[in-house]
């Protein structure tokens, strides 16, 4: 999970290199979220506008959390602007103004940790579990394909494999089984591998 507090610090001093290693990626999926389909072309407008004005507003905030929550609203409501001006969702605003925006922002916001964590998790693996993370997940790759590849026994990408997905399941706090985990990844390779 990310060190907010660390990555504001760095923020509240000029430094925003953090945020946009660790924090903006996640930002960018939350605001296209909002946007749907057909605005997701706006997301780096809404992030970018809440990142100038939290960046106008850095010592107004107590810490990394507050900081992150207000970039998290700033994003919202700009996504909501965005799609208040057209007249096309007209019928969407108007259903999220009796609430359900909030289910679908807290849906939004949950997927987004479940992202950081698994992303988080995926890039703590020791290099041998990465390698074959890589050759499996990203390249789609066979056991015996990696095993030619990195010169080792099958048997051995099979037990590194199980051992990665423990590690992940360990990672992620045991909150996900091991076919939960392979689900996350499965769904969610492009965000990763990108």
């Amino acid at each position: 999970m990310a060190d907010y507090d660390n990555i504001f610090h760095d923020f509240a001093s000029g430094n925003i290199t953090p945020f946009y290693d660790m924090m903006y990626p996640g930002m960018m999926l939350y605001a296209m979220h909002i946007l749907g389909d057909e605005f997701a072309y706006m997301a780096e407008d809404c992030v970018q506008e809440s990142v100038i004005t939290a960046y106008m507003k850095r010592e107004e905030f107590e810490s990394g959390s507050t900081w992150r929550a207000f970039l998290l609203t700033c994003i919202r409501n700009n996504a909501i602007a965005i799609l208040r001006k057209s007249s096309r969702h007209l019928t969407y605003i108007a259903k999220s103004e009796k609430a359900d925006i909030q289910d679908d922002c807290s849906y939004a916001l949950i997927e987004h940790e479940i992202h950081e964590m698994l992303f988080d998790a995926i890039e703590s693996l020791p290099e041998k579990f990465r390698k074959i993370f890589e050759l499996s997940f990203d390249a789609g790759l066979k056991n015996a394909e990696i095993a030619k590849i990195l010169g080792i026994a099958e048997i051995t990408v099979k037990k590194r494999k199980a051992a990665l997905i423990t590690h992940l399941h360990n990672r992620l706090g045991g909150i996900f089984d091991e076919k939960s985990i392979l689900l996350l990844i499965s769904t969610n390779i492009a965000n990763i591998a990108g």
